[in-house]
Formats: structure tokens, C-alpha cells, sequence
């Protein structure tokens, strides 16, 4: 934060205040705010932070970066003895300013855990689920007790646990917290980024077995939609890059203090953090949108019968096999 100059900030807070204002929106027109209803229909523990995690995680982002460009605004620009005119770091914040650093700080790890939770929950636990169902033979192992259930648990709570622990233990230095928590919220956005990439490989293949086991057509309809808007434009996937990369190279530079390449000058500090934020606005809608996609095709059944009752344990995916898909979890 201390590189970065307040008008990047300023860019950052506005364009995340312009994706809570499309969530706002998207809501409303969806159905009036009734899926943010605690009390609707009976959902588990596991939707309900689904729902609400990525509000919390929309808010959280935007608090986090109106406070930071409030404070660098506050704290302006130091002119070196050479006459470079830099950004006022840390150590020269004034105590107040510095103290509310850390709340912000924690608010943006709350911001990469919901955000790491929505992307694990949703799309890598679709990408381990479409796996699943794709190498699922005549009788299948349940979807709880198979390997991919597994890597998928084990790999959302580590993702989610390591940003806060690292938050936590690095505070005592600045720089250091800082460049930790972005190194590893960016990083885990990276992997499950990359994870996602043979889905776009393997998923046509999946749509053209489902049609032709004799699924239901607004099942098939649905998965190409799906599809469509995560995998055929690529233009989710390429804004995830966009949002994750430059957090990459800012939290690689940060442990090498010695060396600026990126921070060499602020312009460039500002034009990846204006890349980052686009990304983060256009994937986020993109996710949201597809979420909503995905809640629908809970009321459908995706695959057909494999085989007969009598030769196999197969049935129609009806959601009991995955709570995410479940209208009653």
C-alpha cells in the first residue's frame, strides 16, 4: 500500500464500489433480495455461506480500499534529497494513520478469504465434481467419499485459513504483512485459476456425452450456457489473470526490497493496480452471474441414466449427491 499513490487507490475504491453497486443491482432485478433471506427455504450451513460470503467478501474489498485512499490522501508524497517525489511510506505515516492500517488489512484478508471460499466453492468444487462425473464409471464411488471431494475440502480450507494465519503472524512489520497476504491471496487465486483450465478442455466432451446418454434437453441447454459464459469466450478466465497476475509481481518484488522493477516508478505501481481492479470487477460479475446459472440448475437433472437400475448404482443427478446442487442443503 505504501508504493502505491492515492490516486491509484482512488481507482481502485471507485471500482469497487462500482461492483457492489452492480451486486446491489443484479440482486434486486434477480428476486428483490429474497436469497439473502436467513430463513428461506431450508438451507445447510454450507449454502448459507455460500450466499453470504460473497457479499461480505464484495463489501469488505470495497471498505478496504475507500479507507486506503483515504489514508493516502492524508498522508500525500515525500520529495527524496535527490528531488524524486515518492509516495510517503510507513515509517512516516503519522501513528493514527498507521494504526488504522492493521483493521484495513485484516478487512482485505476477510476480502481474499471470501473471495478464495466463493471461487473454491463454486468453480473448484465444480471443476473436482464435472472431474468426478466425468471419470465416474457404471458404479461410481459417492461423490463424499471420493478423491476429488477430498482435494477439494482439504484444498478450501487451507486456501481460506492461510490468508488470515499469515495476516496474523506478519503484523508486526508493515512491509512484511503486506507483502505476505498478497503474495498468498494471490497466488492461491492464481492456482485455483490455472486449476480451472482443463475444464475448458474436457467440459465440450462432457455436454456431448450428456446429449447423447439422452439428457434432458434444458439440462444440456443449461451446461452450454454455463459453458459459454465460463469457458468458450475465455473472458472470465482471462480477467482472473488479469485480476491475480499484477498481485503476483507485487508481492514477488516485495520480498526482494532491494530490487524495483514494478516500483521503479508509480505510474506502473498505478497501471497494475487499475488492471487488478478491472479484472476483479468484470470476473466477479462474471461469477455472479454464473452462480445464479448454477442455482438454477439445481431444479434440473443434468445427467441421464448410464446404464439400468438393475446392472448399476447410477441414478439421474438430482442433487443428492452434491449439496451445492441441492435445493434442500
Amino acid at each position: 500500500m505504501s508504493d502505491l499513490s492515492p490516486c491509484g487507490a482512488l481507482v481502485a475504491a471507485l471500482l469497487s464500489i462500482t461492483l457492489c453497486a452492480f451486486y446491489v443491482t443484479h440482486l434486486w432485478k434477480f428476486d428483490r433480495f429474497r436469497c439473502l433471506n436467513f430463513m428461506r427455504d431450508r438451507q445447510g450451513a454450507f449454502k448459507r455461506f455460500m450466499t453470504y460470503s460473497y457479499p461480505v467478501g464484495v463489501l469488505t474489498v470495497a471498505i478496504f480500499w475507500v479507507g486506503s485512499a483515504v489514508i493516502k490522501y492524508k498522508e500525500g508524497f515525500v520529495t527524496l534529497s535527490n528531488g524524486t517525489v515518492l509516495p510517503k511510506p510507513f515509517e512516516l505515516w503519522t501513528p493514527q494513520n498507521l494504526g488504522a492500517r492493521f483493521p484495513l488489512i485484516m478487512l482485505n484478508a476477510v476480502a481474499w478469504g471470501a473471495e478464495a471460499y466463493v471461487e473454491l466453492a463454486l468453480f473448484a468444487k465444480e471443476l473436482c465434481f464435472w472431474f468426478f462425473l466425468i471419470h465416474a464409471g457404471p458404479s461410481p464411488t459417492p461423490w463424499f467419499r471420493s478423491i476429488y471431494f477430498k482435494i477439494w475440502l482439504g484444498g478450501s480450507v487451507l486456501a481460506v485459513a492461510l490468508t488470515f494465519v499469515t495476516t496474523i503472524v506478519t503484523r508486526a512489520d508493515p512491509v512484511k504483512n503486506e507483502v505476505w497476504q498478497m503474495f498468498v491471496g494471490s497466488v492461491t487465486g492464481l492456482l485455483i485459476t490455472i486449476g480451472f483450465l482443463p475444464v475448458l478442455w474436457v467440459f465440450p466432451n462432457f455436454v456431448r456425452k450428456v446429449k447423447e446418454e439422452g439428457a434432458d434437453v434444458d439440462a444440456v441447454v443449461r451446461l452450454v450456457k454455463f459453458h459459454d459464459l465460463n469457458a468458450r469466450s475465455i473472458i472470465r478466465i482471462v480477467f482472473r489473470f488479469m485480476f491475480v497476475v499484477p498481485g503476483v509481481l507485487f508481492s514477488i518484488e516485495g520480498f526482494n526490497p532491494n530490487t524495483h522493477i514494478i516500483n521503479e516508478g508509480i505510474w506502473i505501481s498505478d497501471l497494475l493496480l487499475a488492471i487488478s481492479s478491472i479484472g476483479l470487477v468484470v470476473q466477479s460479475s462474471i461469477t455472479l452471474m454464473a452462480r445464479t446459472t448454477y442455482v438454477a440448475l439445481s431444479c434440473i437433472n443434468i445427467l441421464p441414466r448410464f446404464s439400468s437400475p438393475e446392472t448399476s448404482n447410477w441414478r439421474p443427478h438430482d442433487g443428492s449427491m452434491d449439496p451445492q446442487l441441492s435445493g434442500g442443503e
